[in-house]
């Protein structure tokens, strides 16, 4: 179901958005040491795209049993759930960015996977003292989030955006300023940057981690970023 899901406020920790991990969990524990995350108190938010191309792909359902880690659905995982397993040229897209470990699973493995990324939203609204905060894979597909997320209560409707939502590349491509008004700031990830990237509120902070680049977080309340790895 295609779904925005709204968080309260965080007022015991800090709430921080990961950038697109593609398997690299191992750099996301770095991450998390790097920004002293408190399991008891901290929520870890991801922009999606938690799979494919990367060493650990297969470890996913570990990550999203994580009681403090909330994603939305990326466009690779929305892949994962399209991907028709009995015809070949659907499977042989899927392998070429990066979804063979995927098709390598058995199939109570797949169907388990498919379950898990189902079962993510596309949207995320976080409430801060400053305003709220929306992540979304690659962008907000209308001028405003509250259209948006009003869209999303239909689920006929929603369909009609979810690949904008998911794909586009077209804010950051052209160099977009307008930003979302009735939002603080939009956190997306999709289009890998040398570092993040602010294009009026809307911030990318996929910086290539997969592409042995830096994996970057940015920490809510304060929308600060930090980076590690190369």
């Amino acid at each position: 179901m295609i779904t925005l899901k709204r968080f309260e406020e965080n007022t015991q920790g800090n709430d921080w958005v990961v950038g697109d991990l593609h398997g690299c969990f191992g750099l996301l524990k770095a991450l998390l040491r790097e920004i002293n995350f408190d399991e008891a108190a901290d929520r870890l938010f991801s922009v999606g795209d938690l799979v494919d191309r990367g060493p650990d792909s297969a470890g996913v359902l570990n990550l999203l049993a994580l009681p403090w880690l909330y994603s939305v659905r990326g466009n690779h995982e929305q892949i994962a759930l399209d991907t028709d397993l009995t015809d070949n040229d659907s499977k042989a897209y899927y392998q070429s960015i990066g979804g063979s470990w995927f098709l390598r699973a058995p199939k109570l493995a797949q169907d388990a996977y498919r379950k898990a990324f189902a079962d993510l939203p596309l949207a995320i609204e976080v409430a801060t003292s400053l305003g709220p905060i929306g992540i979304v894979h690659a962008d907000c597909p209308l001028p405003t989030w509250g259209q948006f997320a009003r869209t999303l209560e239909d689920e006929d409707t929603a369909i009609q955006l979810q690949m904008m939502a998911q794909w586009s590349r077209d804010r950051i491509m052209r160099g977009n300023e307008r930003g979302i008004p009735d939002l603080r700031a939009l956190i997306v990830g999709h289009t890998p940057r040398a570092m993040p990237e602010a294009l009026g509120n809307v911030i990318d902070i996929d910086t290539g981690a997969v592409y042995g680049n830096a994996l970057t977080a940015i920490r809510l309340w304060d929308l600060k970023t930090i980076s590690v790895g190369a």
